[in-house]
């Protein structure tokens, strides 16, 4: 995991750069960039966090019972909350950075007025 991050670094880097000097040597393009990377970063490590810690429950909940039909109501209501958490959580992150965005640039915006 660490490899990755090391490549995606190098990536971002290499590519905010080019956003950099496209974009008229402006850094507004480029911090969006970053923060929306970043965003993207934290939003794949808490869904994988969340997603195998539902997959432990939903597996024990499947074995725990010798009913079939019980088994999979109760391993399926487990998923599906898991799905959820981690649904309500990378979107409300996501909605978070973007609505500071607009906040921060809106004052630079009007500061510049």
């Amino acid at each position: 995991m660490k490899w990755e991050y090391i490549y995606i670094s190098v990536f971002l880097l290499i590519f905010s750069l080019i956003i950099f000097f496209i974009d008229g040597f402006k850094c507004y393009t480029m911090i969006a960039f970053i923060l929306g990377a970043i965003t993207s970063l934290l939003s794949g490590y808490i869904g994988m966090a969340v997603a195998t810690s539902a997959n432990a429950r939903v597996t024990f909940n499947a074995a725990k019972y010798n009913d079939d039909d019980m088994c999979y109501r109760k391993a399926f209501n487990v998923a599906y909350r898991g799905g959820m958490v981690m649904g309500f959580c990378l979107v409300s992150l996501a909605l978070f950075v973007l609505l500071m965005i607009i906040i921060v640039y809106q004052s630079k915006k009007n500061k510049i007025k």
